[in-house]
């Protein structure tokens, strides 16, 4: 099943941020995603299979600030998702093994599932 979703870049890596549009409940998606991490990536005109990553939460705390001081609406979201924390997944591309110190498991990636991100 194809999901499309918002990816914010910093440098090297790809963050995928579950605001659910500041709802108090997490996306569905989050869910599936935890339950199945490995996904093909449609970013651009790029495919390539990936790992998502969920970041500890003191570490998608420090990315979720990062963002809401750059971008009104991302703020607005993470006001009206309060006390929800924002879960925040970091996107590991399997041909590049690892980005940001974040490195995939040793097992090959099978049974990718599916994602369309824009």
């Amino acid at each position: 099943r194809e999901i499309p979703l918002v990816v914010i870049r910093e440098g090297e890596e790809m963050l995928l941020f579950g605001t659910a549009a500041g709802a108090s409940a997490h996306p569905a998606w989050y869910f599936n995603l935890r339950a199945q991490p490995r996904i093909e990536v449609e970013l651009g005109s790029e495919r390539f299979t990936a790992e998502l990553v969920e970041l500890p939460d003191a570490e998608a705390s420090k990315k979720v600030e990062t963002q809401a001081a750059s971008i009104p609406q991302f703020a607005a979201y993470m006001e009206s998702a309060a006390p929800r924390a924002i879960p925040v997944f970091s996107i590991l591309r399997a041909d590049r093994r690892s980005v940001a110190g974040r490195r995939l498991p040793a097992e090959p990636i099978e049974d990718a599932g599916k994602a369309l991100l824009r």
